[in-house]
């Protein structure tokens, strides 16, 4: 038993020295907030929105480390690299955590202008400490915001099962779907295969878009190649 004892303390200590310091201080000393990803990227795309929306509202989530409070607290957050074209507009409003919540947002408000239809800009935001918030994981403070009025290829695309990637393509997905959400539905969180794209799921709705593609007679299809 004493054995078993030695092996736990051990193993114990083992642990405990393995926190880095940073760790230990985000959660021994005063509220920390960051961004919930390392290098935070969001899409905002006019194009996902009805064309005669002019205006594109983003909500950038950030969490936090410490005591909830029973009011609304501010944080900062600031612009780390800007726009690159002067003509693109945006705001940043309402930088909060809600009271009795350790989770927040700040809203970003961009303006549909003429230059996002030939080009996509980007915008860079870091936290801040301020207030009642000290900065948390370091690798977490900075969010890229991409702005565009164009079609990008999403996250969930793989050319070995939709083909090499086009805007008319996206077009097909919007038109079918009414949306460019993940075609592999349920099974972009199971793990039948390396890239899930076996599931029910996808298989029917690259069938759904290869129909669509085929009785409409576009040039290319869902698929390897093609």
């Amino acid at each position: 038993m004493k054995y078993i004892k030695y092996i736990l303390i051990i193993t114990l200590s083992a642990c405990l020295a393995g926190c880095s310091k940073e760790t230990l201080d985000l959660w021994n000393t005063s509220n920390k907030l960051w961004f919930a990803n390392v290098d935070t990227l969001v899409m905002a795309s006019f194009k996902k929105l009805p064309a005669n929306e002019n205006e594109f509202n983003v909500k950038v989530p950030v969490q936090m480390a410490g005591k909830t409070a029973d009011h609304d607290r501010k944080f900062t957050v600031e612009v780390l690299k800007d726009k690159r074209n002067p003509e693109t507009s945006y705001k940043i409003d309402d930088p909060v955590v809600p009271a009795d919540s350790i989770r927040g947002a700040f809203k970003l408000k961009i303006t549909k202008t003429p230059n996002l239809v030939t080009e996509t800009d980007t915008v860079t935001f870091i936290l801040r400490s301020a207030g009642e918030f000290e900065t948390g994981l370091a690798t977490n403070l900075r969010c890229t915001v991409i702005i565009t009025n164009k079609y990008t290829k999403p996250a969930w695309w793989y050319d070995n099962q939709c083909g090499a990637y086009s805007e008319a393509k996206h077009e097909v997905l919007f038109t079918v779907f009414g949306n460019d959400d993940d075609i592999r539905g349920g099974g972009a969180t199971t793990y039948s295969n390396s890239y899930n794209w076996g599931h029910v799921d996808a298989l029917y709705n690259l069938w759904k878009l290869n129909t669509y593609c085929e009785q409409n007679g576009l040039p290319f299809r869902f698929a390897n190649g093609k």
